[in-house]
């Protein structure tokens, strides 16, 4: 009798686990050949929710094409389907396709960015806001701030000051001195009030963002970039704040106050 029993409960285990083999594959076969109105490209969607993240975030050459692309690319063409951070994603590498894309102006695709990103910039700002003709209105005012007839002048001097001043080092980081000269006119022609020592505040807190947000959330340089580009962002919001304070009002207790909190 106790044989019998513990027979029938083999065979009970074995079809509950048979039934979740065969769930578990439906499931991953879904995953991997998701289906909705209208034909997607090829490609593969990696692992559920992780998708194929970790081999998307691997560092490349600057002159490179990533080992991610070159691989899809030979094998599903110049369009293809992954998963990005568990976000199921279509990715163009088709110039053609890219400038029709950039030409829709929010029209049939919308942009969006890294949540990190987001998180760290805001929700507010400017460069996340959406609507059919606000980033043209962007571009409107960025060549009107930046167009090089109206500052060409200004950015030469800029340049010859940086060279003299530079001169005297043995060795010359022309990739720290170009971005350095770009963030100070860049500051200057936002706040063309703004005094030497906070602009050198600004300008460090800048230099101090790390792209490694585009990274993979499991790498450990992920977290950490985030931890300092969110009190960068505090310590630049905090400075500009301040510089608006002493600007805009004449200056109180409480303003005191709060330009000297850190």
């Amino acid at each position: 009798m106790l044989t019998i029993k513990k027979e029938m409960w083999g065979v009970a285990l074995s079809a509950v686990v048979a039934l979740l083999v065969v769930k578990i594959s439906l499931l991953l076969y879904r995953w991997s050949n998701h289906s909705r109105a209208g034909k997607l490209p090829s490609g593969s969607m990696g692992f559920p929710v992780i998708g194929e993240t970790v081999e998307f975030s691997k560092p490349y050459s600057f002159d490179e094409i990533p080992s991610f692309d070159r691989k899809r690319m030979s094998k599903h063409g110049s369009l293809f389907r992954t998963s990005i951070i568990g976000s199921k994603t279509i990715v163009s590498t088709d110039p053609e396709v890219n400038f029709e894309i950039f030409k829709q102006d929010n029209k049939c695709f919308i942009m969006s960015y890294p949540e990190a990103l987001v998180r760290i910039f805001g929700k507010d700002n400017l460069f996340f806001k959406q609507g059919k003709d606000f980033h043209r209105y962007m571009r409107q005012i960025a060549l009107q701030l930046l167009g090089p007839d109206k500052y060409i002048h200004e950015i030469d001097l800029a340049t010859r000051e940086h060279l003299n001043s530079d001169s005297s080092q043995s060795v010359l980081d022309v990739k720290d001195a170009v971005g350095r000269l770009i963030l100070e006119q860049m500051i200057q022609m936002i706040i063309s009030d703004i005094k030497p020592e906070n602009k050198n505040k600004l300008i460090e807190n800048f230099r101090d963002f790390s792209f490694d947000l585009v990274r993979s959330p499991f790498d450990p340089s992920f977290w950490k970039a985030l931890y300092n580009g969110l009190m960068v962002r505090s310590l630049d919001v905090h400075t500009i704040r301040c510089i608006v304070s002493k600007n805009t009002f004449k200056p109180n207790e409480n303003s005191r106050k709060i330009c000297k909190a850190t």
